[in-house]
């Protein structure tokens, strides 16, 4: 029962992550939210099948999907946010050279103020 749960969580905060990378949709992503009691027992496992969705629907041609830092956060955000658990999506930057390719973009999903993963980048402002 949990793991057909983690699999319908995954699945379909894969198939809606292209419709929150709008302004709007990451604009309100980016507004951190509580946890909420009771968290659901399943979200990690969720998270997982999530990133791996958006991994197959990014081969398939013609598809907006793409498998990018940007994607797989929204989707992890959308899970966790349906699961109870207080996160925000961040977007950041770095340099990584001169030139016009020395920028990179990195987006992370961030659970009680810590970022899921370390990274040198630095967050951009804060949306009001």
């Amino acid at each position: 029962m949990v793991r057909a749960r983690a699999l319908g969580a995954g699945l379909a905060a894969a198939l809606r992550s292209p419709l929150w990378i709008t302004r709007s949709g990451l604009k309100e992503l980016r507004q951190a939210t509580p946890d909420r009691m009771p968290a659901r027992p399943y979200p990690d496992r969720a998270v997982r099948i999530s990133a791996r969705a958006i991994r197959v629907l990014a081969c398939v041609p013609f598809l907006p999907w793409r498998n990018t830092c940007l994607y797989r956060s929204v989707a992890e955000c959308l899970v966790l946010r349906s699961s109870g658990v207080g996160c925000r999506l961040e977007l950041g930057v770095s340099r990584a050279g001169t030139g016009a390719d020395g920028i990179v973009a990195h987006a992370w999903v961030e659970r009680t103020g810590r970022p899921s993963a370390d990274h040198p980048h630095v967050p951009l402002r804060s949306p009001s």
